[in-house]
């Protein structure tokens, strides 16, 4: 069985390596593996510490299979009903052998909607917050069609 949960500070390596991973299927690394995995975990460590990036990562018998990694950019005030932030998505990716189970579509939904992949709370509200949009969030926004494959 997969665990989709909230990734915090000392999974930055496993996710580090999920990008890794998740980068290199696409083109030719141009930065040796070592030095691009130390970068990139310091990084995520600072980053999730502070709160400044979400991520999720999911778990299958104690191994990370997969991660979504997410910042919320606010946006300039304005007078209508609209939320006044944005979220960035900077890849959902779910390692080959575990494609299919499903784990792609549950960390979306999480990520859009919070931890229980409906209503978000305040730990962790989700790139919809429950106050501003209906609730499900339709996960089809943000999703491209054409990455799916690498997921789902």
């Amino acid at each position: 069985m997969t665990e989709v949960r909230l990734a915090r500070r000392p999974d930055a390596r496993a996710l580090a390596e999920l990008r890794y991973a998740f980068r290199s299927q696409m083109a030719a690394p141009e930065e040796p593996r070592a030095a691009f995995l130390e970068r990139v975990t310091a990084w995520l460590a600072e980053r999730l510490e502070g709160g400044a990036w979400t991520a999720w990562v999911a778990c299958a018998r104690d191994q990370p299979v997969g991660l979504v990694l997410a910042h919320v950019i606010e946006k300039v005030p304005n007078p209508v009903a609209e939320p006044e932030s944005l979220g960035y998505v900077s890849g959902l990716y779910v390692r080959p052998g575990w494609r299919g189970s499903g784990t792609g579509e549950v960390m979306e939904l999480r990520l859009v909607n919070g931890p229980q992949g409906s209503r978000g709370n305040e730990s962790s509200p989700g790139l919809c917050p429950a106050d501003r949009l209906p609730s499900p969030c339709p996960a089809e926004a943000f999703t491209e069609p054409a990455h799916h494959r690498l997921y789902r």
